[in-house]
């Protein structure tokens, strides 16, 4: 049997979930979302791909900012995806003060990368 990512069995049961990680609270801890008790692991997939879905987690990059076929800029990718994930994972301050330093760098012609 195939093993795919975030579904698991249950040893006592037999039966099939799926849990998924969703970053941290305000305390540090984690913050998971498990589903139980399908029969097939094609049925705790399928409830897996249902629910990142209607959270917004299975929508592909080009989808989320309207691309078809253009190369995504590093600007792009770090407003769009980098930054929701980011405030997921630290604290509002430390947000705060990585957007500035982004900012400079995306503003400012001293920071970018030069190739002599």
């Amino acid at each position: 049997m195939v093993k795919i990512k975030n579904i698991y069995q249950d040893k006592a049961t037999k039966k099939w979930y799926f849990r998924v990680y969703l970053g941290t609270d305000l305390d540090g801890k984690r913050i998971q979302k498990t589903k139980r008790g399908f029969s097939t692991q094609r049925e705790a997939k399928l409830a897996f791909d249902k629910y990142m879905l209607a959270h917004g987690f299975s929508q592909s990059i080009t989808n989320q900012i309207g691309f078809s076929g253009k190369q995504m800029t590093f600007e792009e990718f770090y407003r769009v995806r980098f930054v929701k994930w980011y405030e997921k994972q630290v604290k509002r301050q430390t947000v705060e003060n990585a957007q500035f330093i982004f900012f400079l760098s995306f503003t400012d012609s001293r920071y970018y990368y030069k190739r002599y």
